[in-house]
């Protein structure tokens, strides 16, 4: 019941499962109003019930099995590590479980990794055990989702050792190349600086031997070599002539 200034507005009538306006005040508006205020609300009561049974069916409608593998590695230590991995699948309601010689393994004895979403509307999970080698035939995962079921064996064969397992030449062998890159530089760096220091001599170019080759002169049918001064811009300039006519001075033909 609802009361508005101590007197009753509204009462509810269970036999027609309705609430009735109630007071002189609601006898004012009159009874077409509530008929129609009932009705609607009757009418979108109803249009709610149908939408959200619109949306179950289509909830069920929506399933995706998952997509299942089963890999293996082993440890340094020769255990046997199997992970049964359950992907792409909706609703989110799945159960993995492994089995071994027909009974479910302890739960101890297991690493799960939940059911996560996967980004794109589906699920994923992963249950992994530890077993001692030898044992792969003995034991099989067990996969339930929506009423279905799927057996998974394990796979046989070694794979090599668990990634963490590998890190450590996965981590050195990068290491290893820079280390060998780096020395080849500090060689060849330290190589440029000792020549440097040594002054290694500059090859002679043509031009430069060409200056001292031997050429025929007048004098006395002897050869003399040619002789070419080099001499930088601020020392006294002489031309050839000048010193072809020194050259057949007395002085210098005796």
């Amino acid at each position: 019941m609802g009361y508005l200034d101590g007197q009753t507005f509204l009462h509810f009538d269970d036999t027609k499962w309705r609430a009735e306006p109630q007071g002189q005040w609601a006898e004012r508006l009159g009874a077409e109003t509530w008929e129609t205020e009932s009705k609607d609300l009757n009418e979108a009561w109803k249009e709610l019930r149908k939408l959200l049974a619109e949306i179950l069916s289509l909830q069920e409608e929506k399933r995706v099995p998952p997509a299942v593998n089963v890999t293996r590695s082993q440890d340094s230590e020769g255990m046997v590590h199997l992970t049964c991995r359950a992907f792409g699948f909706f609703p989110r309601n799945i159960s993995v479980a492994w089995f071994q010689d027909e009974e479910p393994m302890n739960r101890d004895a297991l690493e799960s990794g939940g059911v996560l979403p996967d980004g794109n509307g589906t699920y994923y999970t992963w249950e992994t055990i530890i077993i001692p080698q030898g044992e792969e035939q003995r034991v099989k995962c067990l996969v339930e989702h929506s009423g279905n079921h799927s057996t998974h064996l394990a796979p046989l064969g070694e794979t090599g050792t668990l990634v963490h397992q590998r890190s450590w030449w996965i981590v050195s062998v990068p290491v290893a190349v820079v280390f060998i890159i780096g020395f080849c530089v500090s060689c060849y760096i330290k190589k440029r600086k000792t020549v440097s220091a040594t002054g290694r001599p500059e090859p002679i170019s043509l031009q430069d031997r060409d200056q001292f080759q031997m050429e025929p002169t007048d004098h006395n049918s002897l050869n003399t070599p040619r002789i070419s001064v080099l001499v930088s811009d601020s020392a006294p300039q002489f031309n050839r002539g000048s010193l072809e006519s020194a050259a057949r001075r007395p002085e210098f033909s005796s």
